[in-house]
């Protein structure tokens, strides 16, 4: 807790050995460190899940075995822990139960659109099966996806349905997508806020200057809104997206 905020990282890749994250139990560690050290209190895990790579039960075993070799690092930081997956829209996905790869004891999914191929309709029906079944879709890092991050329309009409979109700590701090995070941001298509954080060096986590940077370039309502928006999906709690405060115009303008 920072300032009485509570910090919540949703989304990261922080297991050891399970995908692309860290590769060992000594790069996790230095992760949680660095998340402590930015306030992190509540760390949710989720390791990519490629429904056309293995099977869902042998991908939660996987995942629980990852987990006990750091799970005792995390008490001894205080930090909370749950465990979902970062679950990537494959046409396999559909008509696959989906539940056991919930964010947590809750009722969200995090869910990862395809970088490459353009905008895949059948995405739009995993989206309502999910929904259908009572399972809230958080969008991962919306700005790697040019389909949903440029398209304020699309946005909005996944977000009447009840999704929740999700952006990096690293797109905050990257002067080339500042712009348009910020602006996003503005009009309340910001919800969530998380390191994806995969090592030390490339994909470091850097939760602290993130929020620091997002509450000076939109305000300390959006910021505040965000973080809370974070604890209340990690505990379970009704994430209302159109209730996310505007930054105020002047003159007319942003």
């Amino acid at each position: 807790m920072e300032n009485g905020r509570v910090i919540s990282d949703l989304h990261c890749h922080i297991l050891p050995g399970i995908d692309d994250g860290a590769k060992d139990a000594a790069v996790s560690e230095a992760i949680l460190d660095a998340e402590a050290r930015d306030g992190v209190t509540q760390i949710l895990f989720t390791p990519h899940f490629y429904a056309d790579h293995i099977e869902q039960d042998r991908f939660l075993r996987r995942r629980g075995r990852a987990f006990e070799k750091i799970s005792q690092l995390c008490e001894e930081r205080g930090i909370a822990t749950a465990l979902g997956a970062e679950v990537r829209i494959k046409e396999q996905l559909l008509g696959m139960d989906l539940s056991p790869l919930r964010m947590g004891d809750t009722e969200y999914l995090l869910l990862e659109w395809p970088f490459y191929g353009g905008y895949p309709l059948y995405g739009e029906e995993i989206v309502r099966n999910l929904l259908k079944a009572g399972i809230r879709p958080v969008f991962a890092h919306i700005e790697r996806y040019e389909h949903l991050f440029l398209d304020e329309d699309r946005l909005r009409y996944f977000m009447d349905k009840g999704c929740i979109f999700q952006v990096n700590t690293a797109t905050v701090l990257d002067p080339r997508t500042q712009k348009r995070l910020f602006e996003l941001a503005n009009k309340g298509f910001v919800h969530i806020l998380c390191t994806d954080a995969h090592n030390m060096d490339s994909r470091p986590p850097k939760m602290g200057e993130a929020l620091a940077l997002l509450e000076k370039k939109t305000s300390r309502e959006i910021a505040a809104r965000i973080l809370q928006n974070g604890d209340d999906l990690f505990h379970g709690r009704t994430v209302h997206v159109h209730d996310m405060p505007k930054k105020k115009k002047l003159f007319g303008l942003f």
